[in-house]
């Protein structure tokens, strides 16, 4: 298989354990979020000190895809991200009183 071909295998297979993921923890979620989603929310709650960077690193995945999610989770109004007064390439990352409580809610 080509390296394109299992690229896009990979993706749909991460697609689909997502969903099954959601299914069988839907009654967990008041938002609905994807595994990937779920662990770096967790992370970020547990990380005081997290950044894009390290939460990639965390979900063995790239600083974009991270960044990605992260962007996501924001939007839903569970995570905050602001950037470092003294290094602005750096993106550091709050989880918020709603995050909170979504991160106790998805604690298994």
């Amino acid at each position: 298989m080509k390296e394109e071909q299992l690229s896009l295998l990979a993706k749909q297979i991460s697609d689909l354990f997502s969903q099954i993921y959601y299914h069988c923890h839907s009654k967990l979620y008041a938002i609905p979020l994807t595994h990937q989603a779920v662990g770096a929310l967790q992370y970020v709650a547990l990380n005081q000190a997290s950044t894009v960077q390290s939460v990639a690193e965390y979900l063995g995945c790239a600083s974009n895809t991270a960044s990605e999610i992260l962007r996501r989770l924001s939007e839903k109004g569970l995570l905050i991200r602001q950037r470092n007064k003294e290094d602005e390439r750096v993106v550091e990352l709050r989880v918020t009183e709603k995050g909170c409580q979504a991160y106790k809610s998805i604690r298994v």
